[in-house]
């Protein structure tokens, strides 16, 4: 498990320096990611911008306060401290539910950036979680 763990975030480390440099240089990633942005504007519907509204919805701050306290409520219920340990370090949005690559208001290398940070904190939060759980 220790080893898998920091597999993964070492992987996803590289990635996101690689996703900085490529960006810092205004490289070709950069070029993908305006293409997408303006093929997202030019091909947009009112359905999927009620969509992507929708799903915005279940990232604001008051709704992701309401999941993570009815979820350390429920853990704090069953006394299950060492996973309601882990559900409040790991708590924020990348890792809550990802985020959106729409409509501006990220490019396709922040939702992978993203992911990328999000796996390594997510990990490191399981990983610890999983050695207080066996102790």
């Amino acid at each position: 498990m220790l080893l898998a763990s920091l597999l993964v975030m070492a992987t996803a480390g590289g990635l996101f320096m690689c996703l900085g440099d490529e960006i810092g240089e205004q490289a070709w990633l950069t070029q993908v990611d305006l293409a997408i942005a303006q093929f997202s504007y030019d091909h947009g519907t009112p359905w999927a911008v009620r969509l992507f509204e929708a799903i915005t919805f279940f990232g604001n701050a008051s709704t992701l306060g309401v999941v993570g306290l009815v979820t350390a409520l429920v853990l704090a219920f069953q006394r299950r401290w060492s996973l309601l340990l882990g559900w409040v370090t790991p708590w924020d949005r990348f890792v809550t539910y990802g985020f959106l690559a729409y409509l501006g208001a990220h490019y396709l290398s922040d939702v992978i950036g993203g992911y990328a940070v999000a796996a390594i904190w997510l990990t490191f939060c399981i990983l610890v979680t999983d050695r207080t759980q066996t102790r």
